[in-house]
């Protein structure tokens, strides 16, 4: 028997997954062009592309996340197989690169309207300075709408 998610009424991810092979189910269970986007963050993205283009709605977009260009490269390919004809492919390095919150105080002195007397007073602030250095990337994002209506 198949649980559904009560919220949204469709099934669990993992119920769209083959508990042998661990290869999707045609289309993760959903109806056939029935989503706008897919997000992948999975080891073998390439695996899942029938099933993307499966739930894919004509334009919707794809988008896999890679931590190396090997997963990114294959994955394209996939893409550009003869019958999927996916278009603008594009892939984009994701760097990271660390801000390091400031805390400051400045010192407001303001007059007391009719004496000679002043008021002090402490505006806080807070900004946030990048980092110089970037520490290499966590992923290459690849994005590409899905095929359009013959």
């Amino acid at each position: 028997t198949k649980m559904l998610n009560t919220l949204t009424g469709l099934e669990p991810l993992d119920a769209g997954v083959d508990a042998k092979t661990l290869a999707p189910s045609s289309g993760f269970g959903l109806l056939s062009r029935s989503v706008d986007a897919v997000f992948l963050d999975v080891p073998c993205p390439w695996l899942a592309i029938d099933n993307v283009v499966h739930v894919l709605k004509p334009n919707g977009i794809l988008c896999t996340f890679s931590p190396c260009v090997e997963q990114t490269q294959r994955t394209c390919e996939r893409l550009r197989a003869n019958h999927l004809e996916f278009v603008d492919v594009r892939t984009v390095e994701v760097l990271t690169k660390e801000y390091e919150p400031m805390f400051s105080k400045k010192r407001r002195v303001e007059p007391i309207p009719g004496t000679t007397a002043t008021k002090e007073s402490y505006v806080s602030n807070l900004q946030f300075r990048p980092q110089p250095v970037s520490k290499g990337h966590s992923c290459l994002l690849y994005t590409s709408p899905s095929p359009r209506d013959s």
